[in-house]
């Protein structure tokens, strides 16, 4: 919902861009992960509203990335991919502190790896020429925009009522969550692509069958969302005109993430997430376009 008031902030996100001229929109795009880190270290620490600057900032820094490119006509499929492929570490290193918040990691997986597989989704309707950007309820602008709602709320039981029996955090959370999986429900709907079907529908499947299984612990919640993020950069690529497997280290790569999961619940999937977006991103700089 929140892409379609994109055209409407662009003026202001040109205005905002121009001090930042200078520097690379890649750089920009890095930017915007220690600054997420930082909230979620934060947040855990019980200084929410000393993190809430923080999430401020990293959102502000993705926002900015792609204004700086276009300002300054330095737009590259390179520069998108790797805008992308920071979003969903972005996303995991921020949701990771809804516990933090007293949300349950059982809604806190789904609440990740949902988030997650709508992107993939998009990206494999993408990849077939289908454009899913402002299909959903919860695309990504909505879904930080219900973290600063799920925060307030937080405070408020903090701060002004003396409840002890209940918590509202944990219900609302659940229903954010809910509506994150109905989106992965209408894009699947809307996209009118087999490719991306086949994409959500297995992600899905694997997702939920995972959680049956115990996985939606902080280790497990961590492994399948890497293990996700790592699926999603073939996806973004292919999107971009590249061809599945770029080379042999696709395949190397693959094996090491499944060997991950089979011994140590996908814990080594960011190291493989980091190893293939470098990965990519050379490629895709070598392009030149």
């Amino acid at each position: 919902m929140m892409e379609k008031l994109r055209g409407r902030t662009e003026g202001l996100l040109k205005l905002a861009a121009r001090p930042l001229s200078k520097l690379s929109p890649n750089v920009i795009t890095l930017l915007s992960i220690p600054f997420a880190a930082t909230f979620t270290y934060l947040v855990w620490k019980g200084m929410v509203l000393e993190a809430l600057p923080f999430l401020l900032l990293s959102t502000l820094f993705d926002a900015l990335d792609g204004a700086v490119a276009r300002l300054t006509g330095k737009t590259s499929k390179a520069g998108a991919f790797l805008d992308s492929a920071v979003d969903r570490l972005n996303d995991t290193i921020i949701f990771y502190s809804l516990p933090a918040l007293g949300v349950p990691w059982t809604v806190t997986y789904l609440w990740i790896t949902g988030s997650i597989i709508i992107s993939s989704v998009r990206a494999a309707a993408e990849s077939e020429g289908v454009a899913l950007a402002g299909k959903g309820i919860m695309e990504r602008g909505d879904r930080l925009l219900a973290l600063f709602s799920l925060i307030l709320v937080y405070l408020i039981e903090q701060h002004f009522t003396t409840m002890e029996n209940f918590r509202y955090v944990p219900a609302v959370a659940a229903g954010i969550t809910a509506l994150i999986w109905l989106t992965i429900a209408q894009r699947l709907y809307y996209s009118n692509s087999l490719r991306s079907f086949w994409v959500g529908f297995n992600l899905s499947a694997i997702t939920i069958v995972l959680f049956f299984y115990g996985w939606w612990d902080p280790v497990g919640t961590l492994g399948v969302s890497g293990g996700l993020a790592l699926v999603y950069l073939i996806l973004k690529v292919t999107a971009l005109g590249e061809k599945f497997p770029l080379s042999k280290a696709d395949s190397v790569i693959d094996s090491a993430a499944l060997l991950s999961f089979i011994v140590g619940k996908g814990l080594a999937s960011w190291l493989l997430w980091f190893v293939r977006c470098c990965y990519y991103f050379k490629i895709l700089r070598g392009r030149r376009t």
